[in-house]
């Protein structure tokens, strides 16, 4: 709840300046760009306008900000106009140090994030939540998730959490609770990674009090633009399960696996985005079983940074032990809120 009022407490002066290319000129204060959309806010208008990046002619501002480009490099630094290219071509000054300068065309930004010598200026994320209720039966349900990123020039951190709890008159409250805590590093080579993430799994359907997973490898982005994203990484997992029956402690497994897990991001501008995650993870121990995850996302836009979320989950075992359901999978909706510059 502290992080979720941060952006509510802050208020930095809002002295950039945004030209169209009909000429139109803004002052405001820009809190990002990403996947084809500026956001920024205005000292006369209650909320974040949001931009097509592609008709901006000029941007400027004094504060720091962390530029990725398509070619996969990232720069920290002041931005403001530079010189047009060829053909009018609009490009930004991105001031590193007072001794470095770099010209980027605006046309291959894919993001912006807002950064600050203050560590609380730099996080972005968002939460939804959703609650269903029927008579019948007294049968209720909720639904809540939560994103929170921390972004660097050469690093980032991310965290999520999803709980899901179903609860029935007569029948045993079911529940499903899953947090994921994700660093990665860019290498030299530009859309290269280095992935390492921490997981923790409960779900009564599967008989799983605890599940704890340990994932490192090597990733690479195949396309990252202002309008998509797609990333494979590979390497290993170790996992460590506790499954029980009828309240019971039954058993305990560790798993030592290979890792492939693929991230899909689209975003329609002013519209909707869709953020879909898949990881298989064959056994290497015990040969033959097979795990596969999957996490999508689809939001809609309903106004300013409220959104309407759709959310599909699943988890699969080919081999459960003693007789458990080997999946467990549903789907959850919901209203959402975004900060910083999601």
């Amino acid at each position: 709840m502290m992080l979720l009022n941060v952006p509510l407490l802050a208020q930095p002066e809002r002295t950039d300046v945004i030209i169209m290319k009909n000429g139109d000129r803004i002052t405001c204060e820009i809190t990002g760009v990403k996947y084809g959309t500026l956001y920024a806010r205005l000292d006369y208008i209650d909320g974040i306008i949001e931009i097509d990046w592609s008709k901006v002619a000029k941007v400027e501002s004094n504060r720091l900000f962390i530029i990725k480009t398509e070619d996969g490099s990232f720069h920290e630094g002041k931005i403001s106009p530079a010189e047009p290219g060829p053909g009018n071509e609009p490009k930004l000054n991105v001031t590193i140090e007072p001794a470095k300068t770099l010209k980027v065309p605006t046309a291959d930004v894919v993001r912006i994030n807002t950064s600050s010598e203050k560590l609380w200026r730099r996080f972005n994320g968002n939460v939804n939540f959703g609650l269903n209720y029927s008579k019948d039966n007294n049968a209720t349900q909720y639904n809540l998730n939560s994103t929170i990123e921390y972004p660097r020039e050469l690093w980032g951190l991310e965290a999520s959490f999803d709980s899901i709890l179903s609860a029935n008159e007569g029948i045993e409250t079911s529940h499903r609770n899953e947090a994921t805590v994700r660093v990665y590093r860019r290498l030299n080579q530009r859309n290269w990674f280095v992935d390492t993430s921490f997981g923790f799994l409960q779900s009564t359907e599967q008989g799983i009090p605890r599940q704890f997973t340990f994932v490192g490898g090597l990733g690479h982005f195949f396309t990252d633009s202002n309008r998509s994203r797609i990333s494979l990484t590979g390497g290993l997992a170790l996992q460590r399960t506790n499954y029980k029956t009828d309240g019971a402690l039954t058993s305990r497994e560790t798993q030592l696996a290979g890792f492939v897990g693929s991230e899909i991001r689209y975003f329609r501008f002013l519209k909707s985005g869709l953020k879909l995650r898949m990881a298989a993870l064959p056994s290497i121990n015990e040969p033959g079983r097979f795990f596969f995850k999957l996490n999508q996302d689809y939001y809609y836009r309903i106004f300013y940074n409220l959104i309407w979320n759709i959310s599909i989950y699943g988890s699969w075992d080919n081999r459960p032990p003693l007789g458990l359901p080997g999946s467990d999978y549903g789907t959850s909706t919901g209203i959402g809120w975004t900060f910083g510059s999601r």
